[in-house]
């Protein structure tokens, strides 16, 4: 009978995208409903139950031991805490739910790594499963895809278990200088434990070393590279025990421990040369009726390059503005893309654990980026400007005797348009692309 629960389990999985979408009727919870309507749910210890929940990410890999199959990351984290808030059924959640819990690290949180202590969030939550021997043993039966109470049954068929998951904010950090700061509102704990004590194993060969609520605890790498980084927290059990002397013994302390992989980039601040600082030009390509509806071109030079000499191009295609479509209901962040907003996510302060600006400006790659005049225009009209850029590049790296081949990196559906337009040139005229 066990069986009957995990192949429901995978039937259920198929309805995940109308979850995730959170669209009215859930097909996904009403198929859940159904299934446990005739339970007493008010059996369940702690009011949630690991079966009933939506499974995003499987609850039982992350009791509180550390093992391959449940490192972390914030995205983990986030899914983990979903899939625990999904098992409810029944009584009040006094948990924050994930958008709130989103707002406290947005509120908690660095602007970027290495301008501060990394915020760390933990979770401990107290949820029941059905035992193994739920239905061998006939605690529960399944009936007409239904699941039944027992009645006159010996024992629970449920067992209480433990979801315990701790995360970065970020994964990496531009210095061996490291810190990480446990900030109680980032801390999210439904159970009877209170906690005894936090502590850190950064992998620098200490061991784990004590840390406390919204105190920094830091390290200095000497080299950079992979690191991994446990999290312990000691917590006092709550339940006691009584002894022959009459008096009531604590039961053992509870210990949960979590892990999760950090890249330490370079061991010492690095001296960066970004774009922004290299000089360049505008160029404009104005409209051509029926044709495409123009462009403004940025030019920013590679390392050793000016003049306004192209030589080593790498060809940047926007991508389309969503938020142009439905500002009032679409809220992106690339209402006006630039040259500048590009060159700002690429960098290391942005999400990416990588200099991409420095590599590309040090290798000597010119950027040339591609800001339509009307980017939610047709992909055949704006690869028609793509193809003109293509065209007018060219002609400044004959100017130049460059060598160098074109390098084009189109941005979501401004690979679309590239690749439109590449196949059109090559179609037309091989080898002018």
């Amino acid at each position: 009978m066990r069986l009957f629960l995990r192949l429901l389990c995978v039937l259920l999985l198929s309805q995940l995208p109308s979850f995730l979408l959170a669209q009215a009727p859930d097909p996904l919870r009403q198929r859940l409903d159904a299934v446990f309507a005739p339970l007493d749910k008010s059996q369940v210890p702690t009011g949630r139950l690991a079966e009933y929940a939506t499974p995003l990410l499987p609850l039982d890999s992350y009791p509180g031991t550390l093992a391959d199959t449940n490192y972390t990351d914030m995205s983990a984290f986030r899914v983990l805490y979903a899939t625990v808030q999904s098992a409810r059924v029944y009584g009040q959640d006094t948990l924050p739910d994930l958008l709130a819990f989103n707002a406290r690290l947005k509120a908690i949180g660095l602007t970027a790594p290495g301008t501060g202590p990394i915020p760390l969030a933990v979770q401990y939550v107290a949820y029941a499963a059905v035992r193994h021997e739920a239905f061998s043993q006939d605690l529960l039966r399944a009936q007409n895809e239904q699941l039944h109470d027992v009645p006159g049954r010996t024992q629970s068929p449920y067992q209480r278990q433990v979801l315990f998951a701790a995360a970065p904010q970020y994964m990496y950090s531009p210095t061996g200088a490291v810190s990480f700061v446990f900030h109680r509102r980032l801390y999210l704990a439904s159970g009877s434990a209170a906690v005894q004590a936090l502590y850190l194993d950064f992998d620098d060969g200490r061991g784990y070393v004590p840390a406390a609520w919204e105190l920094p605890v830091s390290t200095s790498y000497p080299t950079a590279g992979h690191k991994h980084i446990r999290v312990k927290v000691v917590y006092n059990n709550s339940m006691s025990q009584p002894v022959r002397t009459g008096r009531i013994a604590p039961l053992p302390s509870e210990i949960r421990e979590s892990h999760f992989d950090f890249e330490v980039l370079r061991t010492a601040p690095a001296t960066r040369y970004s774009f922004d600082n290299t000089g360049g030009f505008e160029q404009n390509f104005d409209e051509v009726p029926s044709v495409h509806s123009g462009a403004t071109i940025s030019v920013r030079y590679g390392r050793g390059n000016g003049n306004e000499e192209i030589r080593k191009p790498l060809i940047i295609v926007e991508q389309y503005n969503i938020a142009g479509t439905a500002p009032s209901l679409i809220k992106c962040d690339n209402a006006n893309n630039t040259v500048e907003t590009f060159i700002s996510k690429i960098g290391p302060d942005f999400t990416f654990p990588f200099d991409f600006d420095d590599k590309l400006e040090l290798a000597g790659y010119d950027l040339i980026y591609i800001d339509f005049k009307y980017n939610l225009d047709y992909i055949q009209r704006n690869a028609a400007v793509f193809e003109e850029v293509v065209r007018w590049v060219n002609d400044k790296k004959q100017q130049v005797g460059s060598p160098e081949q074109n390098v084009v990196m189109g941005l979501s559906m401004g690979g679309l348009v590239a690749r439109y337009g590449l196949a059109r040139m090559e179609k037309a005229q091989p080898g002018s692309s």
